[in-house]
């Protein structure tokens, strides 16, 4: 799956695009203030096993068991010692199993943001599971919209104005 994924559903610029948004939204966390990463539908788990390494506690939730199972066996048994990482199965459009404002990082990329109908309440659950001075990645990608946002929504970008700020990652892939 993760190797097929590239190709008929995302160009592999726009998956570099990608890592250097999200790079640089973890490089911005202070190393101190790492504590629950999440990633909203983590299918096999790529984002987990990227940055899973970098905070105390990290989760992937996804609607898939199959995806889940991938998860599982790619990440092995304790891939970070000492650190919590979970695969776990849920509805997130009937919220996020998280307490209020426990999460340092949510991330939500590319195909989960295409499967989502009611992106309005993954944004409020989002903000309320957020610590107040959370980090958000929310990376949305169709043939008309292109966004990211903050925590607090103070950035949100047109597609234009990211390729500005981020570049466009079209190295010919």
């Amino acid at each position: 799956f993760d190797t097929s994924y590239a190709e008929p559903f995302a160009t592999g610029a726009y998956l570099k695009y990608e890592d250097r948004v999200l790079d640089q939204e973890v490089e911005q966390i202070p190393r101190e203030k790492r504590g629950t990463y999440i990633d909203l539908g983590c299918g096999t788990g790529g984002l987990i096993m990227r940055f899973g390494g970098l905070f105390k506690r990290s989760v992937g939730y996804d609607l898939s068991p199959e995806m889940l199972s991938r998860a599982h066996e790619k990440s092995g048994t304790d891939p970070f010692p000492g650190r919590e990482i979970r695969f776990v199965e849920a509805d997130l459009e009937k919220g996020i199993p998280e307490k209020d404002a426990s999460v340092s990082l949510v991330t939500c990329t590319l195909g989960t943001g295409s499967d989502i109908r009611d992106i309005q309440k993954i944004i409020s659950e989002t903000l309320r599971v957020l610590e107040p001075d959370g980090s958000v990645g929310l990376i949305y990608d169709t043939t008309t919209a292109r966004w990211r946002a903050s925590a607090a929504g103070e950035r949100l970008f047109t597609p234009a104005e990211e390729l500005a700020l981020f570049g466009a990652g079209t190295d010919g892939d």
